[in-house]
């Protein structure tokens, strides 16, 4: 099943964020608690919505100008399911890891911080829930998106070039880009 799909089902019926919401009212035990209730009976896929972030920037007339989507490491956690290992060790990759997944604001809206205070809430957000990494990527033909992305706190790799994710599995892991992508990584400080 696409993830697009898991998100979109997750705003149908409410779960969109609701296991970030338990972690954010009642700390950090308070989202394992829901995420090992989400689990309990069901695949890793159940997760999915719970731990999706979708936050979005109004204008004073209340049109959407900007839009932010962090998401579980899916792709990741797949390609390591398919490896063989545990899907208590992949559940707990998806509360350590986050993928900025979409990051657009209106043409009309740009240049006046929003993108910025997107970003900012969504890194505030991870952090208050103890994840340890906040990544995405983004074309590399981009001329703009190193600075914007460098300027608030991220590193950028060279286009193609990955991160090293073995420290949260004790096993060979990473996530890497296309030769037309690049990475840009923030570690928990």
């Amino acid at each position: 099943m696409k993830v697009d799909s898991l998100v979109a089902e997750g705003v149908d019926d409410g779960r969109l964020a609701a296991i970030l919401k338990a972690g954010l009212d009642g700390g950090h035990d308070a989202l394992l608690r829901a995420l090992a209730t989400t689990l309990a009976g069901n695949d890793l896929t159940a997760i999915v919505p719970g731990l999706s972030l979708v936050l979005v920037a109004e204008d004073a007339d209340q049109q959407i100008v900007g839009t932010l989507v962090a998401l579980p490491p899916y792709n990741i956690v797949a390609g390591l399911a398919d490896r063989g290992v545990s899907g208590e060790r992949l559940a707990f990759l998806c509360v350590v890891i986050a993928k900025i997944s979409g990051l657009a604001v209106a043409d009309s809206a740009r240049g006046h911080g929003i993108g910025t205070q997107l970003l900012k809430r969504a890194t505030q957000i991870y952090q208050q829930l103890s994840y340890q990494l906040v990544y995405g990527q983004f074309d590399a033909d981009s001329t703009t998106l190193p600075a914007f992305y460098t300027g608030r706190g991220f590193a950028v790799k060279a286009p193609g070039e990955g991160e090293d994710l073995s420290v949260f599995l004790g096993i060979p892991l990473g996530v890497h880009s296309g030769p037309t992508e690049r990475l840009f990584t923030r570690w928990r400080r």
